[in-house]
Protein backbone atom coordinates (compact mmCIF):
# COMPACT_ATOMS: atom_id res chain seq x y z
CA UNK A 1 0.00 0.00 0.00
CA UNK A 2 1.69 3.06 -0.85
CA UNK A 3 1.38 6.17 1.17
CA UNK A 4 -0.68 8.30 -0.70
CA UNK A 5 -3.59 5.11 0.17
CA UNK A 6 -2.12 4.68 3.89
CA UNK A 7 -2.90 8.39 4.14
CA UNK A 8 -6.62 8.32 2.91
CA UNK A 9 -7.55 5.28 4.83
CA UNK A 10 -6.01 7.48 7.80
CA UNK A 11 -7.94 10.53 7.32
CA UNK A 12 -11.38 7.91 6.56
CA UNK A 13 -11.02 6.34 9.95
CA UNK A 14 -10.30 9.39 11.56
CA UNK A 15 -13.56 10.87 9.85
CA UNK A 16 -15.82 7.58 10.63
CA UNK A 17 -14.53 7.39 14.10
CA UNK A 18 -15.68 11.27 14.22
CA UNK A 19 -19.14 10.77 13.03
CA UNK A 20 -20.72 8.23 14.47
CA UNK A 21 -24.40 8.57 12.66
CA UNK A 22 -22.14 7.72 9.21
CA UNK A 23 -23.71 4.73 9.22
CA UNK A 24 -27.18 6.34 8.18
CA UNK A 25 -25.76 8.52 6.14
CA UNK A 26 -26.33 8.47 2.30
CA UNK A 27 -23.18 8.94 1.39
CA UNK A 28 -19.42 9.78 2.45
CA UNK A 29 -17.21 11.40 0.16
CA UNK A 30 -13.63 11.92 -0.22
CA UNK A 31 -11.84 14.42 -2.08
CA UNK A 32 -8.11 14.63 -2.43
CA UNK A 33 -5.95 17.39 -5.14
CA UNK A 34 -2.07 17.85 -4.45
CA UNK A 35 -1.51 21.19 -3.34
CA UNK A 36 0.77 23.50 -6.23
CA UNK A 37 4.26 24.44 -4.60
CA UNK A 38 4.34 27.86 -2.94
CA UNK A 39 0.45 27.41 -1.97
CA UNK A 40 0.28 27.44 2.04
CA UNK A 41 -2.37 25.80 4.35
CA UNK A 42 -3.35 28.95 4.81
CA UNK A 43 -4.14 30.01 1.55
CA UNK A 44 -5.88 26.53 0.95
CA UNK A 45 -8.25 27.01 3.65
CA UNK A 46 -8.96 30.57 2.77
CA UNK A 47 -10.18 29.41 -1.00
CA UNK A 48 -12.17 26.63 0.54
CA UNK A 49 -13.70 28.30 3.23
CA UNK A 50 -17.00 30.00 0.50
CA UNK A 51 -17.28 26.26 -0.59
CA UNK A 52 -17.30 24.99 3.33
CA UNK A 53 -20.27 27.37 3.52
CA UNK A 54 -22.20 26.66 0.55
CA UNK A 55 -21.82 23.11 1.11
CA UNK A 56 -22.97 23.33 4.83
CA UNK A 57 -26.15 25.16 3.91
CA UNK A 58 -27.37 22.16 1.73
CA UNK A 59 -30.32 19.60 2.86
CA UNK A 60 -28.58 16.80 4.91
CA UNK A 61 -25.46 18.21 5.77
CA UNK A 62 -23.51 16.02 8.70
CA UNK A 63 -19.76 17.43 8.62
CA UNK A 64 -16.89 18.14 6.55
CA UNK A 65 -13.00 17.90 7.39
CA UNK A 66 -10.40 19.27 5.91
CA UNK A 67 -6.65 18.77 5.59
CA UNK A 68 -2.88 17.89 4.59
CA UNK A 69 -1.36 14.70 4.01
CA UNK A 70 2.79 14.77 4.60
CA UNK A 71 2.79 14.64 1.00
CA UNK A 72 1.15 18.03 0.69
CA UNK A 73 -1.83 15.95 -0.82
CA UNK A 74 -5.64 18.50 0.20
CA UNK A 75 -7.71 15.93 1.69
CA UNK A 76 -12.05 16.80 1.70
CA UNK A 77 -13.98 14.52 3.61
Amino acid sequence: MNVYFRSLAAIVAIAAASLPSIAAAAALEVVSAPMADGVTVEQMRAVDAPVWKAVAAMPGFISRETGVSAEREWFVI
